[in-house]
């Protein structure tokens, strides 16, 4: 194999690891939903039921952030008996690194998570987007991301498992990204549905600032290539 040959072939490592190392995703974590709480709500109780948790450290970035877990059932029972009236249910909840949500089979019903007491945060110092990760879904469902009570995304319509973005670009009013304060997303779906996810900020393109550069370990390796280029081409070294 003659020194030309070497050149390209750790050429073509040196390409491959940078290329690599820029492509790489810098997260935000919003939640990891490990800290376990769910709320229902049935149509025995008046407006939504809710309930508001503190997050532990390791489960999200936002720190001493706040968690709330609103739910809403919605729909018409058979009877006024509390029987008919507990079957028109809607269940949200996060355990095991998922948040999941349902409507009962008579229930059209919608639910929020809102995220505050974290002081302010410049998402965009971090992240460019939004990433959902849908494990399990299978009827429609809406879902909407607000930032700071007044930048709202457009309603996002999913029926099929996957992994989405939302560009921080893309909200009413991306400047609050720079800003945020609180942060909520709502959902709501068709009777019975059953619809398991998870989300965080990422840094998709790369223009966020903390987007990834070479480590020094990939420096060195661009130094070394460089002298055995050097070498390799004043000796004519033949394998």
């Amino acid at each position: 194999m003659k020194y030309d040959h070497c050149l390209k072939i750790l050429a073509s490592v040196i390409a491959l690891t940078v290329m690599q190392t820029s492509t790489a995703e810098a997260a935000l974590i919003i939640d990891n939903f490990t800290d376990r709480q769910q709320v229902k709500d049935d149509l025995t109780t008046l407006g939504a039921t809710t309930n508001s948790i503190g997050l532990n450290g390791p489960s999200s970035s936002l720190t001493g952030a706040q968690r709330t877990f609103s739910s809403t059932a919605n729909g018409r029972p058979t009877s006024d008996n509390t029987g008919a009236k507990r079957s028109i249910n809607t269940h949200i909840s996060a355990e095991n690194g998922l948040l999941s949500f349902s409507n009962s089979e008579k229930s059209n019903g919608t639910a929020s998570i809102l995220y505050d007491n974290f002081g302010t945060i410049d998402f965009t110092a971090n992240a460019d987007a939004f990433l959902i990760e849908i494990l399990k879904i299978d009827l429609n469902a809406e879902l909407a991301l607000i930032i700071n009570n007044n930048s709202f995304s457009d309603p996002l319509i999913f029926n099929s498992a996957g992994s989405f973005y939302v560009d921080f670009s893309s909200f009413s009013s991306p400047s609050e990204l720079a800003s945020v304060q609180n942060f909520a997303l709502t959902i709501k779906g068709e009777k019975a549905l059953d619809f398991d996810f998870a989300f965080s900020a990422v840094n998709r393109t790369g223009s966020a600032s903390t987007a990834a550069v070479p480590e020094p370990s990939l420096y060195a390796l661009l130094a070394i290539g460089l002298l055995v280029f050097g070498t390799l081409k004043r000796t004519q070294i033949h394998f």
